[in-house]
């Protein structure tokens, strides 16, 4: 009976002071874990392995704390250090080493009877070197632990073997986009709120945060495709695909001028034109893509231009200054946005004629002959000159393309 109840103080004992252990490395490993996996979000492999550095930890801790501990004659032997030789035979008892004779049944009951007087008081003061260090840190840890299970730590260690706890979202995923246009990825995560994600653009890693609401936005000019990563779980692959509106690769401006000008017609390759009043305007473009409609915006009306596959033709004469704007529609439903071009239109001036011989009141020569010398200018060249009398009108000359002349005519009064 004596035996049974001094061993299970001693074991007691010992287990406190390995349950102090465990509750130290366990609070360690669950205050690193969780402050490390809430800031940076762990892998599985790397949980995986924290958790193993933990029980290595925890197994190299006991071994030590049991080495450590005194044996159980040693817990004997403390009990009285005044009855040195009582002390020693109580340990023997407990080893079972006074079991058999010479030794009397006198001294058996002498050593039974000083296990007897053995406190719980004694015990706790040799036990203090032992237990108060590892009861210390003990409380400490506690208190560790209990704060790490009462914050938002507390999720980052319930998943701790849960390869899977949460998901990301992506929007838009697979989508189709008009170049030019902006596009807007927003990463959704599920079950987690973390301080970063990964998201690849191609080859390309940009890291997204909660100030910006896990969004990235760009304006792409080639097809790509995009991920988000966190830890270990990532998203598919979305791709992006761009869309080309119709644009005008070449244009082909032909420009037939009125008749009395005697101008030749000309090509022209810009669409923003300065033309004489009356001038007859075919206004062609070759685009990118087969064409469904193209419209013609004169003032606020759209006007259908003629449409031959990826090129189309429309015809006016301008008498005034304008602005005018085309759409151009595609047969897959994509339409250009509306581009304006200007016309400028100047008046054709009147021609000017100066009579430099004979002045006035000359008199006729006597062989009614008179030498008539004008000067002629206009913007664009004489289409034809009279000289108109009381008795006759006479048509002297054509100058197309001459903007300014003297000229020089005998007129025969006979």
């Amino acid at each position: 009976m004596v035996g049974r109840k001094l061993t299970q103080k001693y074991r007691w004992g010992k287990f406190s002071a390995l349950l102090m252990v465990w509750i130290v490395a366990t609070a360690c490993f669950v205050t690193i874990y969780a402050t490390v996996d809430y800031v940076v979000v762990l892998t599985f492999v790397l949980r995986m392995t924290l958790f193993t550095l933990y029980l290595v930890t925890l197994v190299i801790s006991i071994c030590m704390q049991l080495r450590k501990l005194p044996p159980l004659r040693e817990v004997a032997w403390q009990i009285d250090k005044s009855e040195g030789f009582k002390g020693h035979l109580i340990t023997l008892v407990e080893r079972n080493k006074l079991v058999h004779l010479p030794y009397s049944k006198d001294l058996l009951n002498l050593v039974s009877e000083r296990a007897n007087q053995f406190k719980f008081l004694p015990f706790l003061k040799f036990w203090r070197r032992y237990l108060l260090y590892p009861l210390q840190v003990g409380y400490i840890s506690i208190g560790m632990v209990a704060l790490t299970l009462i914050s938002p730590l507390r999720h980052n260690v319930s998943h701790l073997f849960n390869r899977n706890y949460f998901s990301l979202q992506v929007l838009p995923g697979d989508t189709e986009l008009v170049i030019g246009d902006s596009l807007t990825i927003k990463v959704i995560p599920v079950g987690i709120t973390p301080h970063k994600i990964y998201l690849w653009v191609d080859s390309i890693r940009y890291v997204l945060k909660p100030s910006d609401g896990f969004t990235f936005s760009l304006i792409p000019h080639r097809e790509f495709t995009y991920r988000a990563q966190l830890a270990d779980v990532s998203t598919p692959a979305y791709k992006v695909d761009l869309l080309v509106p119709p644009w005008v690769k070449r244009w082909s401006i032909e420009c037939r001028y009125p008749t009395y000008t005697g101008l030749p017609p000309t090509l022209l390759d810009n669409p923003n034109l300065q033309l004489l009043v009356g001038t007859h305007v075919s206004i062609s473009g070759v685009t990118n893509t087969s064409l469904a409609m193209v419209d013609f915006i004169l003032g606020d009306e759209p006007h259908p231009a003629q449409v031959y596959g990826d090129s189309f033709t429309f015809d006016l004469i301008v008498d005034t200054s304008l602005n005018y704007g085309v759409v151009l529609h595609d047969i897959n439903g994509l339409s250009s946005d509306t581009c304006f071009y200007s016309i400028y239109v100047y008046a054709d001036e009147p021609p000017e004629i100066s009579l430099l011989h004979p002045l006035y009141s000359q008199p006729i020569p006597e062989d009614a002959r008179v030498r008539v010398i004008s000067r002629l200018r206009d913007d664009y060249g004489v289409a034809k000159v009279l000289l108109i009398s009381s008795c006759d009108t006479i048509e002297l000359a054509t100058f197309r393309n001459v903007t300014d002349t003297i000229y020089d005519y005998i007129w025969d009064l006979n």
